[in-house]
């Protein structure tokens, strides 16, 4: 590629495409490495890698069926960098109205030169026969209609997807989801639900803050925020909760380093409340992770109930403290162990399990998830929330609380542990149950509270 070429091009888009290469190749997760590739990068050219990077991974399988389509011989571009290049762009031209898409196409045809010079005029009358095909929904073909985040469909001029007959496949290659991950959820919820829940996993979810009562109020931090010219509005879910489309890093935000937020999705923010409301005495968080519970539990309880945030992690223990350092929250207390064998004698009144899970409800914020899921792993999870509901159990007092929570959907994971745990340990009873499917603002996610009578 010729010198003032190669400057031409963006250097988002050049990130994003060195960001799926790694990603492919050493099968790693988005977040770590844009966390390698963005710390030095203007805050615009961050904003679009990561769009351009998390987008790609969220419409993978929609996108191939497209160029697929559109392809000659019908198959997937090769080689594999030039699919990555296409994919950029096609996400750019489909999904992103911003960007005009003569400035997607002309991009990826220079980054495409550095292949080959062929490789560039394949991308160039490809990407623009796809544009040149799409039209404002017409409804006379839904083989050629394309839902979108929002309800905002588009139509093709010709035939890309499986027919609506063919359910698993249409759902699978519209919305981007494996097919036996589709045939899961219709088989739970049925078409209508699977289609819903399909689109929130595409969803560009905005960032959640949890306000810090101890230190602010939401309508305080919503007007600092505000007039550093962040977009913000009020959650739907929780009280504490603020959204917040655009934010350039946490650290540049108001009142980070000073404590008065955390960032938490909505659906976990309603985990805490539920030991919360009814003032426990002595809290066991059994698998605390970065704290992002404890911390909130802490918050809720005016900081005066010990609570014991257990994690076998060294590295997220590390975050946690660091986090209760800026939160300015003294009664929590990491703890370094396996939540399946804690090292605690029967002393909590109230005990919270956040079990690792299979994230399917939260595949918006986790979209890799969806690639890396199998059948298998339901399985697996909840064979391990079981040893850990059961390693619970004698570290709790009589009339004591057990909540136990996931980020999935899946009733494997969810009542059917619960069913398993009422079977085998007499003495309790089912105070409350909840599962919130995700939607274009939260992500889904179970809770059930289980109260000891012996």
């Amino acid at each position: 590629m010729e010198p003032d070429k190669q400057a031409d091009i963006a250097p988002a888009r050049r990130l994003a495409l060195t960001a799926l290469r790694r990603m492919d190749a050493e099968r790693r997760y988005a977040e770590d490495v844009l966390g390698e590739l963005l710390p030095d990068v203007g805050d615009r050219d961050r904003r679009l890698a990561a769009a351009l990077t998390y987008g790609v991974v969220r419409h993978r399988l929609t996108l191939d069926h497209i160029l697929k389509a559109f392809s000659r011989n019908g198959k997937a571009p090769r080689p594999l960098e030039l699919l990555e290049i296409l994919r950029i762009a096609l996400y750019q031209i489909l999904f992103m109205d911003r960007i005009p898409p003569h400035a997607a196409i002309s991009q990826s045809v220079e980054m495409a030169k550095a292949l080959a010079p062929q490789a560039a005029g394949y991308a160039n009358g490809l990407l623009r026969t796809i544009q040149n095909s799409m039209g404002p929904l017409r409804d006379e073909d839904p083989r050629a209609i394309l839902p979108r985040p929002g309800g905002r469909a588009l139509e093709f001029d010709r035939s890309v997807f499986p027919p609506p007959a063919q359910t698993v496949d249409h759902l699978s290659a519209t919305t981007s989801h494996p097919p036996w991950l589709i045939g899961r959820w219709l088989r739970l919820y049925g078409p209508e639900v699977t289609r819903e829940i399909a689109l929130a996993g595409n969803c560009v979810l905005p960032t959640t803050l949890r306000v810090n009562p101890l230190r602010t109020s939401r309508e305080k931090l919503q007007e600092a925020l505000s007039n550093a010219d962040h977009d913000v509005t009020a959650g739907r879910r929780r009280p504490e909760a603020l959204h917040a489309r655009r934010t350039a890093g946490l650290a540049g935000v108001p009142g980070y380093h000073d404590g008065h937020f955390s960032v938490q999705d909505e659906t976990a923010m309603a985990v805490a409340p539920m030991l919360a409301d009814h003032h426990p005495r002595r809290v066991l968080d059994l698998c605390s992770g970065v704290g992002g519970k404890s911390t909130h539990l802490a918050e809720l309880t005016a900081d005066v109930v010990p609570i014991a945030a257990v994690d076998r992690s060294r590295e997220k223990l590390a975050v946690q403290r660091e986090n209760l350092a800026r939160l300015k929250l003294t009664q929590v207390a990491p703890v370094r162990a396996d939540g399946i064998y804690p090292p605690f004698r029967p002393a909590f009144d109230a005990i919270l399990l956040d079990a690792p899970c299979s994230n399917s409800g939260v595949l918006a914020r986790r979209p890799e998830a969806r690639w890396r899921l199998c059948e298998e792993d339901f399985f697996r999870c909840a064979a391990l929330q079981k040893r850990l509901m059961a390693a619970a159990v004698p570290l709790l007092t009589p009339g004591g609380r057990l909540l136990y929570s996931t980020c999935s959907i899946d009733p494997e994971e969810n009542e059917e542990v619960v069913q398993h745990f009422l079977k085998t340990h007499f003495g309790f009873r089912v105070e409350t149950t909840k599962l919130d499917l995700p939607n274009d603002t939260a992500g889904g996610g179970f809770r059930a509270v289980l109260v000891s009578s012996t």
